[in-house]
């Protein structure tokens, strides 16, 4: 009966140190995740922090102007050309022959309506 109990310790204590071994080999399996999945972090901000200086380059008052005076051919504003909200309405240019009036911007409901 001893040599029962004994070999059934033993055999408890084999499947153990098994399981042991299976939980570190896991964990370090885990750990070496983790630190993989930490540099890739760490990549990432580095990355996101050149962006973010490349962005604020880019987008530099100076350097727009630059841009804009270089590529767009554009004039100094008029006093007599900023008007208010009243006078909107007699600066709109009339339509021309070769747009169709508002109402008729729909050719889709045009053709539906024409089949009715």
């Amino acid at each position: 009966m001893v040599k029962l109990i004994n070999g059934a310790l033993i055999a408890l204590m084999l499947a153990l140190a098994f399981w042991l071994y299976q939980l570190e080999y896991r964990s370090r399996g885990a750990e070496q995740e983790i630190a993989r999945l930490n540099a890739a972090i760490r990549k990432e901000r580095e990355m996101i922090g050149l962006l973010r200086a490349e962005w604020a380059h880019l987008t530099r008052p100076q350097r727009i102007e630059a841009l804009a005076r270089k590529h767009l051919d554009l004039v100094q504003l008029k006093p007599r050309q900023i008007i208010g909200p009243a006078d909107i309405a007699t600066r709109i240019p009339e339509l021309d022959g070769f747009r169709a009036p508002y109402e008729d911007t729909d050719p889709i409901g045009n053709m539906l309506k024409e089949i009715q």
